[in-house]
């Protein structure tokens, strides 16, 4: 069974031996946070790096209820 990435690296030979050149990290969350399985889970923040640059991008997940339907999920990213 596979999961859901947490963390991936690249590494290749460089002028000091092997050098770590890559990397993504991944941050989750789910609907309730108290269970020991994942349900609906979304990511929250990633990032990536090299050897010189990182990116790290966050999401807003907000929930509304309106006229008694089913709350709507909405997500904004910040770059």
């Amino acid at each position: 069974m596979e999961g859901l990435p947490v963390v991936t690296e690249d590494w290749a030979d460089g002028t000091s031996g092997t050098e770590r050149k890559r990397w993504t990290w991944t941050s989750y969350t789910q609907d309730d946070t108290n269970l020991t399985y994942l349900l609906n889970p979304r990511v929250t923040e990633s990032k990536v790096g090299d050897t010189t640059n990182i990116k790290r991008t966050t999401v807003e997940y907000r929930f509304r209820e309106k006229n008694n339907r089913p709350a709507k999920r909405s997500a904004r990213l910040w770059l």
